[in-house]
């Protein structure tokens, strides 16, 4: 979702955005956002496979990269550079950096990079979590190649731009090269509170769950957390809601205490029915934007303190609940569902922040004169044509 609200708010300050992008199997662009802006499309299975972690041992380039990079989406890219001829390419994440790298070669383009974690951390830090020696190596080789993969390629770019300043510092010592923090945001028109909805026994926890870092936070959730609070509110019901989750996680529903949904067209029902919004994140970097929209719908938010990382003004006990160890987490999640009154108070607290600091519009301002920095370094003007082209 950040990127398209990223999308959607460059293109309403004023810039003509045509994207490019690779979509799973079986999917297609939606309509709608097809009839906004110009869109090319590439089918591609991205999903972890066995054979490509063991080809991995034998390549340089991390593995979480390479089946991001199929040959044939180097055709896409180039055919729409050729027909919408842009003046500046916005790449998301350094998975798909290469292609956005080679039309600055080619066509001599400005390339603003933006990234959503800083992978190398993010691969240390599932490393860390793990027990498993051969897991553990095996992560720990990719970690090392994910920062020489860092290192080596954001200096070719234009611009960098990370989505915290805890990341931004953290690729500045990484490279050597300036990088600049621009944060997420969240359309607060859209994620409005329904109090209505909501259940006082209704706990949700949402995530993509074909990403690892939240499979393992899922299954903390489920493993250790949820026993705990099912033992002091044995009527509490758990909705973990997100696309693709594994087996595993499928096989636990029950359909009464748990029930895991799999993909849902419209998050924010489900998020409104929960009285207590749960971040029970192990591994990650970044910023979470599932946070920003459950903070923009007033609910209470119980998360461990790597689940909000990397957004600037949440206080415990203030606008959200920290806990990191299993028996803290449940117990913050059951003083909750038994005190409606507190968790108003830090639902109405944490929307306030998000209307302060999070919305899209003054987002959007950011990056304009982070492109503008970009081309004018390039051609030597102050200003440029606005019709930069996303990837």
């Amino acid at each position: 979702m950040v990127i398209y609200h990223t999308i959607r708010s460059v293109a309403q300050a004023g810039h003509n955005v045509a994207v490019v992008g690779m979509v799973a199997p079986g999917e297609c662009v939606e309509r709608e956002f097809a009839e906004l802006y110009a869109v090319w499309s590439y089918e591609s299975d991205q999903r972890a496979k066995l054979p490509g972690l063991l080809r991995s041992l034998f390549h340089s380039t991390p593995y979480s990269y390479a089946k991001c990079q199929p040959p044939g989406f180097a055709e896409t890219v180039s055919r729409a550079a050729d027909t919408f001829r842009p003046d500046l390419v916005h790449v998301d994440t350094l998975h798909v950096g290469t292609f956005g790298l080679s039309l600055k070669r080619k066509l001599h383009l400005p390339v603003v990079l933006r990234l959503l974690n800083v992978d190398s951390v993010l691969m240390s830090r599932f490393r860390d979590s793990r027990r498993n020696p051969l897991v553990r190596a095996y992560a720990g080789l990719q970690a090392r190649r994910t920062l020489e993969y860092e290192s080596r390629y954001l200096p070719e770019f234009s611009r960098c731009v990370a989505i915290t300043e805890t990341d931004a510092q953290t690729l500045r010592s990484i490279t050597g090269v300036g990088v600049t923090a621009i944060t997420a945001g969240v359309d607060t028109s859209f994620y409005a509170p329904r109090p209505e909805l909501e259940e006082p026994e209704a706990l949700v926890s949402t995530a993509l769950m074909r990403w690892l870092p939240n499979v393992v936070s899922v299954r903390w959730l489920l493993d250790r957390v949820f026993p705990l609070v099912k033992r002091e509110a044995p009527k509490a019901r758990l909705f973990v809601v997100g696309k693709d989750p594994p087996a595993d996680i499928r096989a636990r529903t029950d359909g009464s205490s748990l029930v895991v949904t799999g993909f849902v067209p419209d998050v924010r029902p489900w998020v409104a029915r929960g009285s207590v919004f749960l971040v029970p994140t192990r591994v990650g970097s970044g910023m979470r934007i599932k946070v920003l929209e459950a903070l923009a719908m007033g609910k209470a938010v119980v998360s461990t303190r790597l689940g909000c990382e990397g957004i600037d003004g949440l206080k415990d006990d203030v606008n959200v609940l920290f806990a990191d160890e299993p028996a803290d987490f449940a117990c913050a999640v059951v003083q909750l569902m038994n005190d409606p009154g507190r968790r108003r108070r830090l639902g109405e607290a944490g929307r306030e922040l998000v209307l302060a600091r999070y919305q899209w519009r003054n987002i959007a301002r950011e990056f304009t004169r982070v492109y503008e920095q970009a081309a004018s370094a390039k051609t030597g003007s102050e200003s440029c044509e606005r019709k930069p082209c996303s990837i």
